[in-house]
């Protein structure tokens, strides 16, 4: 069997426990409630998520540079004096074949250490997320039995590690459409409101003149 199918059948595997130990939890536990909460609560914890994300984005640019900064200026170093050769000897074959394969070996540091980068930031959520921020107890009681208690707590830790490693600009989206969800929604209670009240007349009384009772 090659890698990849290999791979594959343990991640169906894996899938399918998780799928299984999922379904007992949730047969033995009750069902959980919803807290009471405001799109104010909403946007102030994704406000919170959007700088924690920021400043760890800010974070892994300095120390990835720092560590992978020196190859990446060597690569596009030996691009771009293969694209000068081409230029002064356009039609080489030997030359265009260096910086093909310069430009590839560039593209592939890049892939790579934009790959680093998302990795280490879901962990650097996941340990923020460690130290206490929460997103599903936000919103949600925690139940109370133990099997669904512990799959909770890891959900919610995935969960927040998640909004925080995938950076801020996912987070600014998910805030433009919460913000946008709600401002739909109060516009339309404001107009249910205001044709609940168009069949009641208002009485007003007619205006004292002095003199006349």
């Amino acid at each position: 069997m090659s890698a990849a199918g290999q791979t594959r059948r343990i991640g169906l595997v894996l899938l399918l426990v998780i799928a299984g130990a999922g379904a007992w939890v949730g047969a033995v536990s009750p069902a959980i409630a919803l807290k009471d909460f405001t799109g104010a609560d909403v946007l102030r914890l994704l406000g919170a998520y959007a700088i924690l994300a920021l400043v760890l984005e800010r974070t892994l640019e300095v120390l990835i540079s720092a560590w992978r900064g020196e190859v990446k200026q060597k690569l596009f170093s030996e691009a771009q004096n293969a694209k000068l050769a081409l230029r002064a000897r356009p039609g080489n074959l030997a030359i265009e074949h260096v910086m093909v394969s310069s430009m590839d070996a560039l593209q592939a540091y890049q892939n790579q250490t934009r790959a680093i980068a998302l990795r280490a930031g879901v962990v650097g959520g996941l340990l923020i997320a460690a130290v206490g921020l929460r997103t599903l107890e936000t919103f949600v009681t925690a139940p109370m039995s133990v099997p669904a208690l512990w799959l909770f707590k890891a959900l919610d830790l995935l969960f927040t590690a998640g909004m925080i490693g995938g950076g801020s600009e996912a987070v600014h989206k998910l805030m433009s459409t919460v913000t946008t969800y709600f401002e739909a929604v109060t516009g339309k209670l404001k107009d249910q409101n205001t044709s609940s009240h168009q069949g009641i007349t208002v009485l007003t009384p007619p205006p004292l003149t002095p003199g006349k009772p």
